[in-house]
């Protein structure tokens, strides 16, 4: 599935992008010039460095007109715990050579899709395990390199992250990420679509995208299920189909009776020990595929905009047939 498949020619377009290393710059900071340093990474960063500050360290109001933040911001830089961290991080990625050249093609195959688009900056920091990427304003991605310090970093067994989500923490899934929340903050979920078919197109036009931008990245980290769990989902589609409309909950709302089958997890309840968790997102993925399968003119921002479920569902025609029982269990 997704692969073999026919990508557009991306010869003739162009996009310059150079990852912006805002943890170099702030660790290059210490007490005999934090004053100075700080009021250069705020007139680099501008908006990343408030966001930084006030949102994902909450450190404080970046425009106190007593940068009592500061404090905290310096106290941060010198902690040693925090040292080892930027440490680590610097010896597994002394460059980002290899991200950027991923993410640059991902926004040339996004510019051949959305041609009058801009492409965001993108810029790198560490703050202590918070989320793995955020966006400003559609206009930057920030990725959070202590988050993709591969599955065996010492640090990461003392967090009691199960291993479902570890698997994840390595560098090869960055680009897949930072794309991911590139979409997710143009396109955010509507609430007033909130059945269960909804959020399955919802996941599911998200993956598609990502299927589209990074035709050439191993399908297990555009979608996050390892390439075991992908031959599963596969090999079980007809059952875990026959599985969903069992349960009667195709039209609805209520996230308790849905929530299984969107949830993160080892698996999925009810389904046998070899399934994912987040069965449902496969499906929506597989639902879009279809459905572009039968609307070849439909293009993929006609797509994105779409958010009525029932709408794709009837125009995928998604319906595998019906078999015996799970298989590879």
């Amino acid at each position: 599935m997704g692969k073999g498949k026919s990508k557009p020619d991306i010869s003739n377009i162009q996009v310059q992008l150079e990852i912006d290393r805002f943890e170099k710059d702030l660790f290059a900071a210490d007490s005999s010039n934090f004053t100075q340093r700080f009021d250069q990474l705020k007139a680099k960063y501008s908006d990343f460095y408030s966001l930084f500050v006030e949102e994902l360290m909450a450190f404080g109001n970046t425009k106190d007109s007593e940068k009592s933040y500061r404090k905290d911001l310096l106290g941060f830089v010198t902690n040693k715990d925090i040292q080892s961290l930027y440490d680590s991080t610097m010896y597994q990625f002394p460059d980002l050579s290899t991200q950027e050249k991923e993410i640059a093609t991902a926004f040339r195959y996004y510019k051949h899709y959305y041609p009058n688009a801009s492409i965001p900056k993108v810029i790198s920091h560490i703050s202590a395990f918070g989320p793995s990427a955020v966006t400003y304003d559609t206009t930057l991605v920030a990725v959070n390199l202590d988050s993709f310090l591969g599955q065996d970093f010492a640090f990461y067994s003392s967090t009691n992250t199960p291993n479902y989500i570890l698997r994840r923490f390595e560098p090869e899934y960055i680009a897949a990420t930072v794309m991911k929340v590139f979409a997710k903050s143009h396109y955010e979920p509507d609430l007033r679509h909130n059945t269960l078919v909804d959020q399955m197109l919802y996941n599911g036009k998200l993956l598609y995208f990502l299927e589209k931008v990074l035709p050439d990245t191993p399908l297990s980290y555009v979608t996050g299920y390892s390439e075991e769990q992908l031959e599963w989902l596969e090999n079980n589609e007809v059952e875990i189909w026959a599985f969903i409309i069992a349960q009667d909950i195709m039209y609805e709302s209520d996230q308790k009776k849905i929530g299984k089958l969107l949830a993160e997890g080892p698996t999925t309840p009810g389904m046998p020990s070899a399934s994912p968790g987040n069965v449902g997102t496969w499906v929506g993925w597989r639902m879009v595929q279809k459905y572009m399968q039968e609307n070849p003119k439909v293009t993929l921002p006609e797509l994105m905009n779409m958010k009525d479920g029932q709408e794709v569902l009837r125009g995928s025609k998604y319906k595998p047939g019906r078999s015996g029982i799970f298989v590879g269990s």
